[in-house]
C-alpha cells in the first residue's frame, strides 16, 4: 500500500521500537512500530487490507486498518487497527470490532445488509481514535502503539 506523502508527512519525533534506521532506505517506515503516548487522537484512515492470520491452528480472516495521526505533536505517525472479519458468505457479528467501527463510520446507522460492508468507505475519513500501547511477546516486551477503537467520525 502506498501512502500519500502529501497527506501524511514524514514520521515525527515519536519513539520507535528499532534503532531509528530506515530498513529499506526508501523512506517507508511501515516496518517500524511507532510508540506514542496512549490517548485520543484525530486520525485519517489511509487504507484497509484483509488477510488470513493463523490463530490457534486455524486461519482467521482479519481486517487491518491503517491510520495516520493528523493533528498534534505526533502528526504523521502511522498506526494500525486489527479487527476480525467474518468468514466468507457470513454476516458481520453485531458484537465485533468491525461492526462497531462501521457504526461509527455511519454515525450510528445500522447497515441494511450485514454481509455487504465495503471497507472502501473508511478510506480518507477522519476519526477520533483511542490509541493504546501493546506489549510484544517476541521483542523482549517492547511496546508499540495501536488503535484500539474508533470513537467518533469527524468531518473534514
Amino acid at each position: 500500500m502506498k501512502l500519500d506523502r502529501d497527506v501524511a508527512p514524514q514520521m515525527p519525533e515519536a519513539g520507535f521500537t528499532h534503532d531509528g534506521a530506515d530498513p529499506l532506505g526508501d523512506g517507508d517506515f511501515r516496518l517500524a512500530r511507532p510508540l506514542i503516548p496512549a490517548g485520543r487522537y484525530l486520525a485519517k484512515c489511509v487504507g484497509t487490507e484483509t488477510s488470513n492470520v493463523r490463530f490457534v491452528g486455524k486461519l482467521v480472516p482479519r481486517v487491518f486498518f491503517t491510520f495516520v495521526v493528523v493533528q498534534g505533536p505526533y502528526c504523521g505517525t502511522e498506526l494500525f487497527m486489527a479487527a476480525t472479519a467474518p468468514l466468507p458468505r457470513r454476516a458481520v457479528s453485531r458484537g465485533s470490532k468491525l461492526f462497531h467501527s462501521w457504526l461509527v463510520l455511519n454515525n450510528g446507522e445500522v447497515p441494511y445488509r450485514l454481509d455487504r460492508l465495503s471497507l472502501r468507505n473508511f478510506h480518507w475519513k477522519n476519526f477520533l481514535v483511542e490509541v493504546v500501547t501493546t506489549k510484544s511477546r517476541h521483542d523482549d516486551g517492547v511496546g508499540y502503539s495501536v488503535v484500539k477503537q474508533l470513537l467518533e467520525r469527524h468531518e473534514d
